[in-house]
């Protein structure tokens, strides 16, 4: 699968996050989103999403991981299910931990995006991960040309 059509997938994926969200009451979340982490969570291939308080907050890529946060946190247990559902999600890691400031993981592998179908999620081993100024240089490249066009 091509850089492109993987990085609409990851858009795609953050956007559905925010739709359901939105769902909740009529209100608009606040949605935020940080630059990709490429020293942390590398895949070879597909992708891997992460949850954080019962809502996705980040997904693996083969860039790092990218974080993005919706303000909206309470009552995802429906929502979730569905859109995990939606991804053709299987855990992969259990809850990490419950901490002070909430519940991190589980982290599911994702087998597709609605109709299309993903390459097995997989990790990177980390001798072979993209430099930090190499995985930058992918994404913004592919974020300036890509995003929302």
């Amino acid at each position: 699968m091509e850089d492109k059509q993987l990085f609409r997938l990851i858009e795609k994926i953050a956007n559905m996050a925010y739709e359901y969200s939105s769902s909740k009451d009529g209100h608009t979340p606040w949605f935020y989103e940080r630059r990709i982490n490429p020293f942390y969570k590398q895949t070879q291939q597909g992708f891997f999403i992460e949850l954080y308080y019962g809502a996705p907050s980040k997904i693996w890529t083969p860039w790092g991981k990218w974080s993005f946060w919706i303000t909206d946190t309470d009552n995802w247990d429906n929502r979730t299910k569905k859109m995990l559902e939606r991804l053709g999600a299987v855990e992969f890691q259990p809850l990490e931990s419950t901490i002070e400031y909430g519940d991190v993981g589980p982290v599911y592998s994702l087998s597709k995006v609605d109709e299309v179908t993903l390459p097995k999620a997989m990790i990177r081993s980390k001798e072979n991960y993209l430099s930090y100024e190499q995985a930058h240089d992918v994404w913004n490249q592919l974020k300036q040309n890509f995003l929302s066009n």
